[in-house]
C-alpha cells in the first residue's frame, strides 16, 4: 500500500537513519503490526529531533553549562532519548527576569500534542492495555505532517524565514531557483496565530527597492497552490498594508477579485487610489472583466479614468474599454472638456500627443475630431508639433486610417493641415 504518509517522507529531508525508521513504520503498517509502525515512527520522529537539535547553535539567552550537559547526554545511548524529550518541553523562562529562552520555541497545545504521542508510545513498549489500531498510526502520521517542521530549534517561523533569507541571497541562491519550494512548507512550518508574523517579516525579505516583481511572484505562486486558508491568510495582511497591496494589484490586476470588497470600497479604489498607478487603466480593464463595478457606475467610473489621461497598450484591454463605450468619455475630454476655448489647448494636446494619437487610430473619427484636428494640427506657431509628428508617423504606418481621415475632411470641405505631410502623398 502506497500511503500518502509515504509520499510526505519521499518529498521531505530526512537523515539516512531517521528515514529508514519511517520506512520500517510503513512496512510495519502495510502488514497490520501497528504497535511496531508507531513504535518505528515515533523514534523516526525523535530521531529527527536529536539531529536539529545536535546540529544547532545554542539558544540566545540560555546558560552554556546546561547546554553542553544536554549535548553530553545527546551522544549517550543510554540517555538520550529522555534528554531530548526534557529539552522538546523545556519552556522559556522569565521569572524574574529572561533568564532562559526554550530550546524548542513552539506552542503549549503542540507540547500537549507531544506528550499525547509519548504515552502511545509507551503503550506500544511497556505492553499496556490501551490497544493501538491502525488509526493510531495513521494519526501520529498526520501529527509528524502537520507539525514536524515547527519543530525546530529556532522554531518552526523563524527556521522558515531563515530559509527564505538564504534563497534571496545570491551568495547561497541563484536568481532563477523555484521558491515553491519554500512556500509549500508555511502551511506545516508556521502556526495559525503566527501567520501575520510570518507575512511581516517574509515580505521584506523579498523587496528589491526598485518594483513588487518579486513580491508579486510570491503572492502568484501562494495563490496557485490552491490552499483557501494560506490565501486568506496573505490577503489579509496585503490589505493591512496598503503601499504593498497598490504595488502588486498595479502589476497583477486580478488580485483584485480576491479581496473581497463591498461595493462602497470597490467604488473608493477605483475613484481615489487607482490613479497615481502607473497601470492604472490596465487595473480598470481587469475590475470591469471582472464584474467588480456595478452597472449603473459604469458611465461615472469610464468618466473619471479618461480624465486620467492614459490608455491601456493591451488590445485585449483596448476591445474592452471600447465595447463598454470608453471611446467615448475619452472624446469629450481630449475635444469637448478640452477645446480651443482654452488658450494652451496646443500645450495641451502635445503633453498628451500619444493619447491623442491612440483615440485617433483606434476609434471611427467623428466629424468634430476631423474638423479640430484639421485646425490645431494645421498651425505653424504656438502648434502641438509633438502630435504633428505622431499624426504624421500614424498615417504613415496606417493607411486606412490616412484615408478615413481624408475622406471625411473632404466630405466636411475642411483643408488638410499642411504640417502633416503624410496628408499630400
Amino acid at each position: 500500500m502506497n500511503h500518502k504518509f509515504q509520499k510526505w517522507v519521499d518529498s521531505s529531508h530526512f537523515s539516512p537513519d531517521a528515514r529508514h525508521l519511517l520506512d520500517n513504520s510503513i512496512t510495519c503498517y502495510n502488514s497490520e503490526a501497528y504497535t511496531a509502525a508507531l513504535i518505528m515512527g515515533y523514534l523516526g520522529f525523535l530521531l529527527t529531533l536529536k539531529e536539529r537539535l545536535m546540529a544547532a547553535n545554542k539558544p540566545g539567552v540560555f546558560p552554556l553549562n546546561d547546554w553542553n550537559v544536554i549535548i553530553s547526554e545527546l551522544r549517550d545511548e543510554n540517555k538520550w532519548e529522555q534528554a531530548l524529550m526534557n529539552a522538546v518541553m523545556m519552556r522559556e523562562n522569565r521569572n524574574p527576569g529572561r533568564e532562559r529562552d526554550a530550546i524548542f520555541p513552539m506552542s503549549e497545545g503542540l507540547r500537549i500534542q507531544i506528550e499525547y504521542w509519548r504515552g502511545r508510545r509507551n503503550d506500544c513498549a511497556h505492553h499496556k492495555d490501551n490497544a493501538i489500531l491502525g488509526a493510531h498510526v495513521e494519526a501520529f502520521w498526520s501529527f509528524l505532517e502537520s507539525n514536524l517542521q515547527k519543530i525546530t530549534v529556532s522554531g518552526g517561523l523563524a527556521t522558515l524565514i531563515y530559509k527564505f533569507q538564504r534563497h534571496y541571497d545570491p551568495a547561497y541562491t541563484p536568481a532563477n531557483e523555484d521558491v515553491t519550494p519554500l512556500l509549500k512548507e508555511i502551511k506545516s512550518s508556521v502556526e495559525k496565530t503566527d501567520m501575520a508574523k510570518f507575512w511581516e517579516q517574509l515580505f521584506p525579505i523579498v523587496n528589491d527597492y526598485f518594483d513588487y516583481f518579486e513580491e508579486v511572484n510570491i503572492v502568484k505562486k501562494i495563490i496557485g497552490l490552491n490552499d483557501a486558508a494560506l490565501t486568506s491568510s496573505m490577503i489579509t495582511y496585503l490589505k493591512s498594508n496598503e503601499s504593498l497591496l497598490k504595488g502588486c494589484i498595479n502589476q497583477y490586476p486580478s488580485l483584485l477579485s480576491l479581496l473581497d470588497y463591498d461595493k462602497q470600497e470597490i467604488r473608493h479604489f477605483w475613484k481615489s487610489k487607482i490613479g497615481p498607478m502607473n497601470n492604472g487603466i490596465t487595473v480598470y480593464a481587469s475590475m470591469l472583466r471582472n464584474n467588480l463595478i456595478p452597472d449603473d457606475q459604469l458611465e461615472d467610473s469610464m468618466e473619471h479614468m479618461a480624465r486620467l489621461l492614459k490608455y491601456p497598450a493591451d488590445r485585449d484591454d483596448h476591445l474592452l474599454l471600447q465595447s463598454l463605450g470608453f471611446g467615448e468619455s475619452l472624446y469629450k475630454i481630449l475635444f469637448v472638456t478640452n477645446s480651443a476655448r482654452q488658450m494652451k489647448y496646443w500645450e495641451f494636446m502635445n503633453h498628451h500627443s500619444e493619447l491623442y494619437t491612440s483615440y485617433v487610430k483606434l476609434y471611427p473619427l467623428k466629424d468634430e475630431v476631423v474638423t479640430i484636428l484639421c485646425t490645431e494640427l494645421a498651425k505653424t506657431e504656438w502648434s502641438p508639433q509633438w502630435l504633428q509628428w505622431r499624426v504624421n508617423e500614424l498615417f504613415k504606418d496606417n493607411a486606412a486610417k490616412k484615408k478615413e481621415f481624408i475622406d471625411k475632411a473632404a466630405a466636411l470641405g475642411v483643408e488638410l493641415p499642411g504640417p502633416v505631410t503624410e496628408l499630400f502623398t
